[in-house]
């Protein structure tokens, strides 16, 4: 146990106990190569708290889950942005080493060139024909940069058309967050299963990886928007859809106005 009258190293507080009764900081006399492994063990394997039983409930109960945590029940609980960074970082990685190293970059300087600042005129059908395969590139090929770029807009359609249920824009975007972060965790077995699609038509790729992409991702929103707003499956669809529509409807006209804003350029 620390002695009495502990100074807080980040406050300033003078304490007793082994948390800073000011602002929560914890004593800790020195880093170790234990206190390290105590911290990832608390973080990530611990049964009750941190990274596995968020993970957990997040396929089990996701929406009374993401309820807990704006209730109040923060502790036991991955933050919704550390959720999705984690799941992010490990998705781009698990990418680094599936994809072939020749695969294009859709914010390479040529790849931008082909879609974007070419000779094609702002708001001309061939401009509207560059921007749809740069879309349909970012959707199936870029998902969590397009799926995050969602967050925002999904939330404001979702306040709108959840304006009843007294849940505010900030805690329609940790719903969001929350999702978002766990569908990462999905696109990277879903990744893997693409690299195997080698011997279909190009066709029949598009279909695959639409079907692959899509169809988890309506299921895992509309399960935790029923379990969050407390609906019957009939009401979850028919709202979880309209934010899902109203939203994309949205993202996907303020990206195709940038889109040729930056053709005139």
């Amino acid at each position: 146990m620390p002695s009495q009258n502990v100074i807080c190293k980040t406050c300033g507080n003078n304490f007793s106990g082994l948390y800073c009764n000011a602002c929560g900081q914890k004593v800790i006399k020195r880093f170790t190569g234990a206190y390290l492994l105590d911290g990832l063990k608390q973080e990530v394997f611990e049964v009750d708290t941190g990274l596995w039983h968020t993970y957990s409930d997040m396929w089990t109960r996701p929406g009374e889950m993401v309820r807990d945590y704006i209730n109040g029940a923060t502790q036991k609980y991955y933050s919704p942005l550390k959720y999705m960074i984690l799941w992010t970082a490990l998705y781009l990685i698990a990418l680094e080493l599936i994809l072939p190293k020749n695969a294009s970059n859709l914010f390479s300087q040529e790849t931008l060139a082909n879609f974007v600042f070419n000779s094609n005129r702002p708001y001309s059908k061939e401009a509207v024909s560059d921007f749809t395969s740069f879309w349909y590139r970012l959707a199936s090929q870029n998902t969590n940069y397009y799926f995050f770029g969602l967050i925002p807009f999904i939330s404001l359609t979702g306040l709108l058309v959840y304006k009843k249920s007294n849940v505010n824009l900030t805690e329609h975007i940790i719903l969001n967050t929350y999702f978002c972060g766990h569908f990462a965790s999905v696109t990277i077995p879903i990744a893997l299963l693409s690299t195997h699609t080698e011997s279909f038509s190009e066709l029949s790729q598009s279909i695959f990886s639409t079907l692959l992409l899509f169809v988890p991702y309506f299921y895992l929103f509309l399960n935790m928007q029923k379990g969050f707003f407390r609906e019957k499956w009939s009401s979850t669809i028919l709202s979880g859809l309209l934010c899902i529509v109203g939203g994309t409807g949205i993202f996907i006209l303020l990206l195709f106005v940038t889109f040729n804003t930056l053709k005139g350029f």
